[in-house]
């Protein structure tokens, strides 16, 4: 592991998050801190953590990391939307992704736009609401409808919203699509992974 890489500390403290090892997150965003390899996913993930530990001040702290960063706040925002469904509170869940997109839009990124809708997508069908994660799995598919991953999504959410005219049109669109990029994909002179 390359000590310098940020995406290597990044991905270990999403994979300790992901598999209850708060502690061992906490240890790593330490590490990150040392050596300065601060970023805005590091700040996402432990905001997670937080939440997931109850820590309000900790929760705080980490948005406040993204007050003055307008092309980064959508990330914190959906982070918070997330949290506050988790905690029952979906009106308010609905407001924090309704910011999160604009935020994203603000910012040019279309597809974490369509990714936030998508996530709330989700949230109002696991809460009951099929009539609301059908809109805005439409709403997503017009935000970025580019966006094969977030194509793929509102077709699994289409189909579950009993869609399944718009979710089967939704998968010959990607299938087209999909056909075209690999075929004619060319991979840029700096397009690389990066170093481990």
């Amino acid at each position: 592991m390359n000590p310098r890489n940020a995406i290597v500390h990044e991905d270990l403290i999403e994979i300790l998050t992901a598999t209850g090892q708060f502690g061992k997150a906490h240890e790593a965003y330490q590490e990150m801190f040392r050596r300065k390899l601060e970023t805005d996913a590091v700040h996402v993930f432990m905001y997670s953590v937080a939440a997931l530990e109850d820590g309000t001040k900790e929760m705080n702290r980490q948005a406040a990391w993204f007050e003055d960063k307008p092309p980064f706040q959508h990330e914190v925002l959906s982070e918070e939307a997330d949290a506050e469904a988790y905690a029952g509170h979906l009106d308010r869940a609905r407001e924090l992704t309704n910011r999160a997109v604009r935020s994203a839009l603000r910012a040019d990124k279309n597809a974490q736009a369509a990714g936030w809708e998508l996530n709330s997508a989700w949230r109002e069908d696991l809460f009951g609401n099929p009539q609301e994660a059908h809109e805005q799995a439409l709403q997503a598919l017009a935000i970025a409808p580019e966006s094969r991953e977030d194509e793929a999504v509102a077709a699994l959410l289409l189909a579950r919203t009993r869609d399944s005219a718009r979710a089967s049109a939704t998968v010959k669109d990607i299938g087209g699509s999909s056909r075209g990029v690999a075929k004619d994909h060319k991979p840029a002179e700096n397009e690389h992974l990066p170093e481990c």
